[in-house]
């Protein structure tokens, strides 16, 4: 096994392994794309793991704006094939070793419906410290009769809820 800084012709491989471990399709174009957009002065750093000249781990250490100050927030992938084998330990070393480094402390996100790397970071001391997810309203079945109730104690509490049009409409000013 080889860790080493990614480079973009690594790009088809990493997303490869970021899809195949995620199910959220990306593009070699569009991480390269995303990597292009990066501010320079806010730190990035990306290795892979190659085992027999294939990428089989990837590992991303980056400011994420959404976690609180002095934090740096990784990403780390391993092919469900090889794990188990040691892959996703070696990356973490050099994760933590390049956080260490950068004297910050570190955050993660990991998939609510991923047992094994929920387990995979609390072995190694993360906790849960906010938990984001889809929240999604299918409007063709909806029936706005059954939350009237909840609906008037929030507004009786002083809950506003509003739309984006103006937002919408201030926008489009703008542009």
């Amino acid at each position: 096994m080889t860790i080493r800084t990614f480079a973009a012709t690594d790009a088809e491989a990493w997303a490869a392994v970021q899809t195949l471990v995620t199910g959220q399709p990306i593009s070699a174009e569009a991480l390269l794309a995303d990597e292009a957009r990066r501010n320079p002065a806010q730190f990035s750093r990306r290795w892979v793991l190659e085992e027999a000249g294939d990428v089989i781990g990837v590992a991303h250490l980056y400011f994420f704006p959404f976690d609180p100050p002095g934090f740096l927030h990784m990403t780390l992938h391993v092919q469900p094939s090889a794990r188990g084998k040691g892959v996703g330990s070696a990356l973490w070393a050099t994760v933590l070793e390049e956080t260490r480094q950068q004297t910050a402390a570190l955050a993660a996100s990991v998939d609510d419906a991923d047992a094994e790397s929920l387990r995979w970071a609390t072995r190694r001391g993360f906790v849960q410290h906010a938990h984001r997810f889809a929240s999604e309203l299918d409007l063709t079945t909806f029936g706005a009769a059954a939350h009237a109730p909840a609906l008037a104690q929030a507004l009786a509490q002083g809950v506003t809820f509003t739309d984006l049009a103006g937002a919408m409409r201030l926008l489009l000013t703008v542009t």
